[in-house]
């Protein structure tokens, strides 16, 4: 007879826990299960558009000038005297051509005749774990005036 109680209580318990949850939504079970889902689904998206680009990779410029395979000298700008270092941004691309440049500091006078001279500059390419990345760094252009006699 006890055993007969018990087990009426426990399918009572069962049928009005069910009811409850029809009326609130969703346990915290549930919840979980449908957060794990749609975090899911960004992680999938992040998979697909990494196919896409290649990875970028952040180095010192001390360390990508050492890969640099081609420099073209800047022209330095006529009817000028000024002299100093022009350090730009770069992202180089996975084939070792420079991809984007943007002016970070120096003479902004000599800033147009580096961007021109670094954008035909062209490194080794890159690569981690035999997968070419594109590398997010700084080049420093030197401008040293010379006197022509």
């Amino acid at each position: 007879m006890l055993r007969r109680a018990i087990l009426v209580a426990v399918m009572l318990g069962t049928v009005f826990a069910a009811s409850v949850r029809a009326q609130t939504g969703p346990s915290a079970n549930d919840a979980r299960k449908q957060e794990a889902q749609q975090n899911a689904a960004p992680a999938q998206a992040s998979k697909e558009t990494t196919a896409a680009h290649p990875p970028r990779v952040r180095m010192p410029g001390s360390v990508v000038a050492a890969t640099l395979v081609h420099r073209v000298e800047p022209a330095y700008p006529a009817d000028t005297r000024v002299v100093g270092t022009v350090v730009l941004h770069a992202v180089i691309g996975t084939s070792g051509a420079v991809q984007k440049l943007d002016y970070m500091s120096g003479p902004p006078f000599l800033a147009s005749a580096a961007i021109e001279a670094a954008r035909q500059w062209r490194y080794k390419p890159q690569t981690i774990r035999g997968e070419a990345v594109e590398v997010d760094t700084t080049i420093s252009v030197d401008f040293h005036w010379r006197d022509k006699n």
